[in-house]
């Protein structure tokens, strides 16, 4: 997954809620990078800031302790001339995870596919 801004094309990479469960078009609730003097991640519902991790501090953003170094995933955020985002992966590829942008919620949860259940999991879910 990679959130964040085409610098140039001027194209921002986030995610968007639907509408509702039954209508796909663009909701108001946003998850995306902001283009600070320190790039920041934001929820957004509509013009208002809903939910903020901080800037980035070169392991994590400062207003995620618990996104520590792990053996789980990898975390990368990456700001240069042509680009700022940031990305996560599972260090083990076996594993298909899916986020989703809540718009009933406001939550925006991770869940794994179990192979041995046929279904989604339940990650975690933030905020």
């Amino acid at each position: 997954m990679k959130l964040g801004w085409d610098l140039k094309r001027n194209l921002s990479k986030r995610l968007v809620a639907w509408k509702s469960d039954d209508d796909p078009t663009p909701g108001d609730f946003t998850w995306g990078v902001v283009l600070n003097h320190y790039p920041d991640i934001y929820m957004m519902k509509g013009e208002t800031k809903y939910h903020r991790l901080g800037p980035w501090n070169g392991l994590r953003f400062s207003g995620m302790p618990e996104m520590k170094p792990n053996p789980v995933f990898s975390y990368k955020f990456v700001n240069n001339s042509e680009e700022v985002y940031y990305s996560w992966s599972y260090n083990d590829r076996s594993p298909i995870s899916t986020v989703v942008l809540n718009q009933t919620s406001y939550e925006r949860p991770r869940y794994v596919w179990s192979k041995a259940d046929k279904s989604w999991m339940l990650h975690s879910t933030m905020p």
